[in-house]
């Protein structure tokens, strides 16, 4: 199979002309292709006429599918995104300029190890076919390919008399491979079946040949020194040690045990496996590995960690002499306890040429680290935009920082890429094609974009007004915004969150409560050196710890409060006054522009997709709003108060369900179909619809993990989100009733029991198609929530 690294020698118009066969359709024939030179070591892309046709120009398949989709989003007003997959292209389409582009920095590239765990876990070739069309077009060249690498690992320690058995307790479920190949965890979801691994190879060899058919050098995984515990057994005097903990799960599934680099056993295990993954799937000579992510290293002695990374490479030079080590950054930013120093790193990184080793700047664009590491030291890197983690949905970005942040890195730095490195795909999808867009330097202005985006985004005749919406949109969410959040709905209820959740938009003081408190703090104390600065139990803590609680006015993104004036020992002596706010924000009035539209764009995917995501975000808000009706209600003691609460705060997650459920983009049913397709059994199905519940919600055996990549979707709704929140409302209540505290930890310990974790092991069906028409369902809910404009208390 080593022909499969060859595919890329073959002519590349030909490549580009089946791309615009599989996107364009019946349109195809309207394109031509030419070839054209590069300038230095520098792709080029072209457009111009030519006989009544559209000449596509570049000097690789990658630029030739990066000048159609130039075309595509500059002459006809359309887009291709990774969600609808549809573009609107007339019999006979206009004529471009004569125009073209060079390419601003090297290499674009495409996905985060985690990302074929939170969205790609389950995704067949008809999706693949897709999805690589859509990466090229973007002018992705250099993608990570981590498909089928279990069996490269069954085939690598059978070398070393590991039998299949002995792997299954070592390999995770497919939920979870991304997490066991890291090194974070073991066998958890499992035990592993040889059909899932089987097609797994299928998959990767059709994905290979694809990617490579086009130009594209695919990054391929290799031996990061994770072994399995039969290897310890069966060759005893090696040294090793146990991976450090992450996460806190238990048993075995926390006990991982990690090859020393400095072993020499290492490196014939190293030399191995890029052996056993040429034997299957080729090599582009760039492989990824993480020796320690998010994981502390043993020891800090410089010449440790110096021949640590050593051995890494000298492994897989043992069997590629032209392997690239392509690492992820991140460990320099997110390694606990500040491991990482200046001199540690340099005597990491030093120990790699620098012809060997290319570094990518995991989520340079809010956390960057070549800028504290003189370019890593020499080393060439690529800046990327990470923003989404666990794949939760946010209507969010900050489109002026991946600007400015990419612009100072091309001028001054060795930065040899641009790139992509969400750990989940489908959401806020602005915010990543704006990252790829800077490679190609068309991505300039971030407000002029988001414009042109939305002039694109729900084709021609709804483009001038959706143009203004997408510059409102862009105001309130991709201005200044953070990373996606998917809201409270979607994480475990704690009653300490419902107080002042409110967003602080059109506020008036209007609540002065006794006998209780929401958010009293020291005089002098920071509220905002706390990751949620108002919580109940923080307030309690610090009031507690100072005896002064008098005098603090705190102000946030999503919240204001003020402590009461007196200050006093205990916080149920304190008056607090609460910033409520209505129900109006920039949000209702843009889902009521959008709906506006629906005679000229309901038909259009992207169109529907966009009415679901703002109705999400606003009744995600609105569920906060009502979750501050609560908290004032059972602040006050008022036992009807707080029962009308508990039910309006509900009904908030019956609407979410039946908004979501009108496209199979937010439907569990979707994921969960997904997952169960790959069985051969029902058996198996079974097995793999725990692992796609497991991975969405508790995140390990006991919540280790919980909610981490939770989603907005419809049928989690109402199945599992509704549950848990119907049993905290319910008790908030009782507590009410009864004069008591409400009871935080007794609830975590009842609804992992009694709801999360027997969920997991449901297989009731869920449907994966829409429910209803999204337009009539949100028209009815703008209508109830906005135009009716209820009162909170």
């Amino acid at each position: 199979l080593l022909c499969l690294a060859a595919a890329s020698a073959a002519d590349p118009t030909e490549a580009a002309r089946d791309l615009v066969a599989r996107v364009a359709g019946s349109a195809a024939g309207a394109f031509e292709f030419e070839m054209i030179p590069p300038v230095g070591d520098k792709e080029v892309m072209g457009l111009r006429p030519a006989a009544g046709k559209v000449m596509l120009q570049g000097s690789s398949t990658v630029a030739l599918a990066s000048a159609f989709n130039w075309y595509l989003n500059d002459f006809l007003n359309t887009t291709y995104d990774w969600s609808t997959y549809e573009v609107f292209i007339p019999s006979s389409p206009p004529m471009p300029a004569t125009v073209n582009r060079t390419r601003v920095v090297q290499n674009s590239y495409y996905l985060n190890v985690c990302t074929y765990g939170y969205s790609l876990a389950f995704s067949d070739w008809a999706y693949w076919q897709k999805h690589i069309d859509w990466m090229a077009m973007q002018g992705v060249n250099m993608p990570l390919a981590f498909l089928g690498q279990e069996q490269v690992m069954l085939n690598l320690f059978a070398r070393f008399n590991i039998t299949f058995e002995e792997m299954q307790e070592f390999i995770s479920g497919p939920a979870f491979l991304p997490w066991f190949r890291m090194g974070n965890l073991q066998a958890w979801g499992g035990p592993i079946t040889r059909t899932w691994i089987t097609k797994r190879v299928t998959l990767q060899q059709q994905v290979l040949a694809r990617m490579r058919s086009m130009g594209m050098r695919p990054a391929l995984p290799c031996f990061s020194g994770f072994i399995p515990p039969a290897f310890v057994t069966k060759h005893p005097t090696v040294n090793y040690t146990q991976a450090a903990d992450w996460n806190r799960f238990p048993g075995k599934y926390g006990r991982v045990d990690l090859l020393e680099p400095t072993d020499e056993m290492f490196q014939q295990v190293g030399k191995a496996w890029v052996e056993e993954q040429t034997k299957l799937f080729g090599t582009d000579h760039i492989y990824q590995c993480d020796t320690y992510n998010e994981m502390s290293p043993r020891s800090g002695d410089l010449n440790y960690l110096a021949n640590s990374s050593s051995s890494v490479h000298k492994a897989m030079k043992a069997a590629d002499p032209d392997a690239i080590w392509l690492m992820q950054g991140w460990l320099f930013y997110y390694t606990p306890s500040g491991f990482w120093t200046t001199e540690r790193i340099k005597a990491y990184l030093d120990a790699v040429p620098d012809s060997g080793m290319w570094i990518l700047d995991l989520a340079a664009a809010a956390h960057t680290v070549w800028t504290k590491t003189s370019s890593f030291f020499g080393k060439p890197f690529v800046w990327n935009t990470l923003h989404g983690y666990g794949g939760q949905q946010g209507l969010t970005g900050n489109l002026p920082q991946i600007d400015a942040g990419f612009d100072a890195a091309a001028s001054n730095s060795t930065v040899m890429g641009v790139g992509i490195t969400m750990e989940g795909i489908w959401q806020n999808y602005i915010v990543y094609e704006y990252t790829l867009a800077k490679a190609w330097g068309r991505a300039g202005d971030p407000q002029t974009y988001a414009r042109q985006f939305g002039a694109r985004r729900w084709g021609s005749a709804a483009a001038p007004a959706a143009a203004r919406i997408w510059g409102d949109i862009y105001t309130a969410a991709y201005a200044t915004g953070g990373k996606p959040d998917a809201g409270p709905i979607t994480k475990r209820p704690t009653f300490s969150a419902l107080a002042l959740a409110a967003p602080r938009r059109n506020c008036t003081w209007t609540s002065e409560i006794s006998g209780t408190y929401l958010a009293n703090y020291p005089a002098g104390f920071d509220p905002t050196a706390l990751p949620y600065a108002n919580t109940l139990a923080a307030a309690q803590e610090w009031c507690e710890g100072a005896g002064d609680c008098g005098g603090v006015t705190l102000s946030q993104q999503r919240y204001e409060a003020r402590a009461g004036p007196v200050p006093a020992k205990s916080p149920a002596q304190e008056a607090s006054w609460v910033k409520l706010c209505a129900s109006a924000s920039p949000l209702a009035k843009i889902w009521g522009d959008m709906l506006q539209l629906s005679g000229t764009a309901g038909a259009v995917k992207a169109y529907r997709f966009d009415v679901v995501d703002v109705g999400r975000e606003f009744l995600t808000q609105e569920f906060a709003r009502r979750q501050l009706a609560l908290a004032l209600a059972a602040g006050a003691k008022n036992v009807s108060a707080t029962q009308q609460a508990a039910a309006r705060l509900l009904s908030v997650i019956d609407d979410f369900d039946a908004l979501l459920s009108t496209d199979s983009n937010f439907m569990f049913g979707s994921w969960r179909s997904q997952a169960r397709s790959w069985g051969s059994s029902t058996q198996e199905s079974d097995w793999l619809e725990f692992n796609a519940r497991n991975q969405v919600t508790l995140w390990g055996p006991n919540g280790e993990i919980v909610d981490y990549s939770t989603k907005a979707w419809g049928g989690l709704a109402r199945s599992f989100f509704k549950p848990r929140w119907a049993l905290l409302t319910k008790q908030v209540v009782e507590a009410v009733q009864q004069g008591k505290q409400f009871d935080q930890q007794a609830f975590d310990k009842e609804v992992l029991q009694s709801v999360e974790q027997p969920w997991q092991n449901c297989t009731d069906a869920y449907p994966d198609t829409p429910e209803a028409d999204t337009i009539k369902v949100a028209t009815a809910l703008y209508a109830k929530y906005v135009a009716a404009e209820t009162v909170l208390v």
